[in-house]
C-alpha cells in the first residue's frame, strides 16, 4: 500500500474526512444540496464564458455546445479536486493545532480525510458527468466501468502535494498566499479547457508532465474515445505517483517532530 498505516488508521481517516464534510456544508440552507448544485452552477458559467462569449469550441468535435460542456466538464472534475486539496494543504497542520499539541495521532492522516472529502464531492460530480453523457446519447461501454478508478490513480499525486505543503506550510506562512496563484496556473497549465491536441506535439510532451494531464484525458478517453488512451502513459505516471508519495511522506514525518515548536 501507498501508507501501510492508512487501513490501519481508515476509522481516524473516515472521521476527519466526515468532519470535514459536515462543516462544509452546516449552517447553509441547502445543506448537501449544494454537493450537486456547485459544480453544475461552475460548468454553467465556464461553458457560457468559454463556449458562447468566447466562441471556443471544441476541437475534436462538431462544436456544438452540448458537446463542449460534456468535454470541459471531465476537467473541472479533476482540476477542482486537487484545487480544493492544494489551497487547504498549508494551513491543514495550523488548523488542528491541538491535535499536534495535546493528542498523539499520525499527522499525516489529515492529508487522507482532505482528499477522501473533497473526492466524496469530486465522484458526486462524476455521477452527474456520466448520467448527463447517457442522456446526451453517448453509447455504453465496457470501459465506464473504470472511469472511477482515474483518480485512484491520481490519489498518490494528490497526497503527496498535500503532504508537502502542509508540512512546510507550517514553516513558511507566506505559502497560503502563493498557492492561489499557482492554481489558477495550473487550471491553465493543464488540458482542462482545450483538449491536449490541441497542443503542439513539443507541448504536448510537456503537458504529460503534469499529472493532472493523464487523469483527465483518461476520463475523456474512456467516455468519448476509448482507442485515443497512452496506458503506457498512465501507468508510468501512476508509479511515478507512488514514488513522489513515498518521499512525501517521508518529508512529511521528517518534519512533524518540530511541528509543536511553531504553533
Amino acid at each position: 500500500m501507498l501508507d501501510s498505516s492508512a487501513w490501519g488508521n481508515r476509522r481516524l481517516i473516515w472521521q476527519f474526512a466526515r468532519k470535514d464534510i459536515i462543516l462544509r456544508y452546516r449552517g447553509s440552507l441547502l445543506g448537501g444540496i449544494w454537493s450537486v448544485l456547485s459544480p453544475l452552477i461552475m460548468l454553467a458559467i465556464y461553458t457560457f464564458v468559454f463556449e458562447l462569449v468566447l466562441h471556443a469550441k471544441w476541437s475534436e468535435g462538431s462544436g456544438d455546445t452540448l458537446e463542449y460542456a460534456l468535454n470541459l466538464y471531465p476537467g473541472l472534475l479533476i482540476f477542482n479536486w486537487f484545487a480544493e486539496c492544494l489551497g487547504r494543504a498549508p494551513k491543514l497542520i495550523h488548523e488542528q493545532p491541538y491535535l499536534v499539541n495535546k493528542v498523539v495521532i499520525p499527522l499525516h492522516t489529515l492529508g487522507w480525510g482532505a482528499a477522501i472529502s473533497a473526492g466524496t464531492q469530486m465522484y458526486i460530480s462524476m455521477g452527474l458527468w456520466f448520467v448527463a453523457c447517457m442522456l446526451s446519447g453517448y453509447p455504453l461501454t465496457p470501459h465506464l466501468i473504470l472511469l472511477p478508478l482515474v483518480p485512484i490513480l491520481l490519489l498518490p499525486w494528490l497526497l503527496a502535494t498535500v503532504w508537502i505543503l502542509s508540512s512546510t506550510g507550517v514553516f513558511l506562512r507566506d505559502l497560503s498566499q502563493v498557492l492561489p496563484i499557482l492554481i489558477t496556473s495550473l487550471m491553465f497549465l493543464s488540458p482542462v479547457l482545450y483538449p491536449i491536441k490541441a497542443l503542439p506535439p513539443t507541448l504536448q510532451t510537456l503537458a504529460y508532465l503534469n499529472p493532472l494531464t493523464f487523469g483527465i484525458e483518461a476520463l475523456r478517453g474512456l467516455a468519448f474515445k476509448p482507442e485515443s488512451l497512452h496506458l503506457w502513459t498512465i501507468l508510468i505516471s501512476s508509479l511515478t505517483g507512488l514514488l513522489v508519495a513515498f518521499f512525501a511522506l517521508w518529508v512529511f514525518k521528517r518534519l512533524s517532530p518540530y511541528f509543536s515548536d511553531l504553533l
